[in-house]
């Protein structure tokens, strides 16, 4: 969903491009620099013998590379962390010792992410390479043929991370995971099997695996992703888990809309989009089912339908794998999002009985508070600059470092 002109220095020379300001890289004037860095690049010996000092020296170039780039063009920047040889000749004294390349190139990472600036995201290439498969990952001979690394076939894994960033530092991210409810976030059918009859929790395997996914969507709604219910159903019925069931780790309250009924999932899709106040294109749906997956996909191709399958073990995985919910950074308000859009909800509850539009501001009570641009609100002027459907209205983005520039 983004369109995308590249520029590549030749290999070996980004340190010399990002130094000269009069650079073909300046000149292309990117709005996002990739730093692809690797394992390789650091020359590590397998046990070295000042892990300290070392360390600050494999960081200081990078540092450097960030604070001259933001200078010369206000851009973001994607920064990979290392990923790990697939071999270590010194073997598991390589991640014990302080000074071996595993252990060094783990804390190079850790604090990688502790020192990059906002306009940084660090990609964990050591996670990608990671689930990938390590020996694959590394193709030592086309690496010695060509220089490329990791191997071709991890190519689209890393492009995918790649772009989940990118969309996220355009303000494209997901914002809301809909959820279907039977065999979804619980086994069985609660209308006919009753809440004793399901499945969820242990001993059960499977209520187990409904319970994982349960408590991984209470992971995603506390760091800012709004979740919602969207399934056919009698609603008393729907509720009736969420309030009663013991094995529940999602509570009514945790969901920002809650539609049960037996209506067209796609028309009810839409209709949530607008209580919301989101586009459709920031939509994912989880459901079990695959004809509504396939229906929901041809009528609303905007909305991300993840393909998971009927086991639920593989539901966490299906949904993590689309890297649908990536972010830069997370705010105080990312993280009261949740609570934001149930007051809105309880908002609009309120002026259905309301007789007039002064009345219902008044009922309302609101406070404004304003204050001027600074280190502490740049951040969060950063991101309303960045949505898309509130905020900013003229289609131009501004990065941190502009915006710190206008103040």
């Amino acid at each position: 969903g983004v369109l995308i002109e590249t520029y590549a220095p030749p290999y070996g020379t980004l340190r010399q491009e990002v130094l000269n300001p009069d650079s073909k890289l300046y000149e292309f004037a990117p709005d996002v620099v990739i730093i692809a860095s690797n394992w390789r690049d650091m020359r590590l010996p397998a046990l070295g013998d000042n892990p300290e000092s070392g360390l600050q020296a494999l960081l200081d170039p990078f540092r450097q590379q960030w604070d001259i780039l933001l200078r010369n063009r206000p851009c973001r920047i994607i920064q990979h962390n290392l990923d790990l040889p697939a071999w270590d000749s010194a073997g598991a004294l390589g991640a014990r010792l302080s000074g071996g390349r595993t252990a060094m190139l783990r804390e190079f990472n850790r604090e990688l992410a502790l020192q990059a600036p906002p306009q940084v995201a660090v990609l964990d290439q050591d996670g990608v390479s990671a689930n990938f498969g390590r020996e694959r990952w590394q193709d030592d001979r086309t690496w010695h043929l060509a220089k490329q690394h990791p191997a071709h076939a991890a190519l689209p894994d890393l492009a995918r991370a790649q772009v989940a960033l990118l969309r996220a530092g355009l303000g494209l991210t997901r914002k809301v995971l809909v959820l279907d409810l039977d065999n979804t976030l619980w086994g069985g059918v609660i209308g006919e099997d009753g809440l004793a009859g399901i499945q969820l929790g242990p001993p059960d395997a499977r209520g187990e695996a409904h319970q994982e996914l349960q408590r991984h969507c209470r992971e995603l709604k506390e760091r800012g992703i709004l979740l919602a219910v969207c399934s056919k159903n009698n609603e008393e019925d729907a509720r009736l888990p969420f309030e009663q069931h013991d094995a529940s780790i999602l509570k009514l309250d945790d969901f920002a809309d809650f539609v049960a009924n037996w209506n067209d999932k796609a028309a009810n899709l839409e209709q949530m989009a607008k209580r919301l106040n989101l586009g459709l294109d920031s939509f994912v749906l989880l459901d079990d089912n695959p004809v509504e997956r396939s229906h929901v996909r041809a009528r609303l191709p905007m909305v991300a339908v993840p393909e998971i399958g009927s086991d639920p073990s593989d539901f966490v995985a299906a949904l993590a794998r689309g890297r649908y919910f990536e972010a830069w950074d997370l705010s105080r308000e990312d993280r009261q999002r949740a609570d934001s859009y149930a007051a809105n909800a309880r908002r609009e509850k309120l002026a259905s009985g309301i007789a007039t539009e002064d009345d219902y501001l008044r009922e309302l009570d609101m406070v404004c508070t304003h204050g001027p641009f600074d280190e502490a609100t740049l951040p969060r002027i950063a991101q309303l600059v960045g949505k898309t459907n509130q905020f900013n209205l003229t289609t131009r983005r501004h990065s941190l470092e502009e915006l710190r520039r206008f103040a």
